[in-house]
């Protein structure tokens, strides 16, 4: 599968408990024991759609070849996601970035890959 990052959202709370456990656990579709994914293109409609009008995120920026659970494109309420099946430990996280919704509440998420 050619992904060159993924990305997750949580909140900074979610965020405290996962750096205790070093280990990043299930992600924004409760009830789920899966992390659900994105890519870069998929950023701003997959974050507004799941978390318009909440604030206190952070954009988890994920090196897939650092994830040592399997992985798989999937569908999911029209979003193309990644499903990743276990847990992903820390040192696939490559970085975060705080997220500041505008007035309405929703996010302007852009991201651009460089080669």
């Amino acid at each position: 599968m050619d992904i060159d990052l993924l990305f997750t959202v949580v909140t900074e709370k979610e965020w405290r408990s996962i750096s205790e456990e070093g280990q990043l656990n299930n992600t924004f579709m409760d009830g789920e024991r899966s992390i659900w994914c994105f890519e870069g293109a998929e950023a701003e409609k997959v974050i507004n759609h799941y978390f318009e009008g909440k604030d206190q995120l952070l954009l988890i920026v994920l090196d897939p070849l650092r994830i040592q659970s399997p992985f798989k494109r999937i569908k999911e309420h029209s979003f193309d996601l990644v499903e990743v099946k276990d847990a992903v430990s820390l040192d696939a996280v490559i970085d975060k970035i705080k997220l500041n919704p505008d007035k309405k509440g929703s996010y302007s998420v852009n991201v651009k890959h460089f080669d």
